[in-house]
């Protein structure tokens, strides 16, 4: 029982120390009330429901590099002509880190020919793991912009999740990210 108590406080310690990494760690979880803030107009396509951005760019989906660090704001209506982001302030209302196995249709196209015996053990197995940085956002101008999510394919077994200067660089001078600065003593609650 002294054990289990003892690796309780262990964990509960190590949760309170989490603030104090640096910004630019992989470690660092961007604080709730941190300000998203959209500095030029962005376009979502009609019929698309999300923006994406990558190198400080903005970039359709056919023209995305998944293995490069991109962002993307989502909208919760798709709509048949285009949508407008106007500039304007978010509010982070949650923050989650995800994991998700990828597979590429490359690998996969290559493993599956004759000459690509070697790829026959990607057959099957995932070929990367989406590292995403999920940001519940919102503005009263904008009810329907509930997410900027920032993510790329990794190494499964050695990626790290995106940091905030990474962020930064997918957004570029669109979107800037005003890290929500926490006194001493102040503590984030969901």
């Amino acid at each position: 029982m002294r054990l289990i108590f003892l690796l309780l406080s262990i964990v509960g310690i190590a949760a309170c120390a989490g603030s104090s990494y640096p910004v630019s760690s992989v470690f660092y979880n961007i604080p709730v009330g941190t300000h998203v803030i959209v500095k030029q107009s962005l376009k979502i396509l009609p019929n698309s429901g999300r923006v994406y951005l990558q190198g400080g760019k903005v970039v359709t989906l056919s023209e995305l590099d998944q293995y490069e660090y991109n962002c993307w704001f989502l909208s919760w209506k798709v709509n048949e002509t285009e949508q407008i982001i106007a500039p304007d302030k978010f509010i982070v209302t949650k923050v989650r880190h995800t994991d998700f196995l990828a597979k590429s249709r490359t690998t996969t196209q290559l493993a599956t020919t004759e000459s690509a015996i070697g790829f026959q053990m990607a057959l099957g197995g995932p070929t990367a793991t989406e590292y995403t940085t999920e940001l519940t956002i919102h503005s009263d101008k904008h009810p329907d912009i509930r997410r900027l999510a920032c993510s790329y394919w990794g190494d499964p077994g050695y990626g790290n999740h995106i940091t905030v200067p990474q962020i930064q660089a997918a957004l570029g001078g669109f979107v800037q990210i005003k890290i929500l600065q926490l006194q001493k003593g102040d503590y984030e609650v969901e």
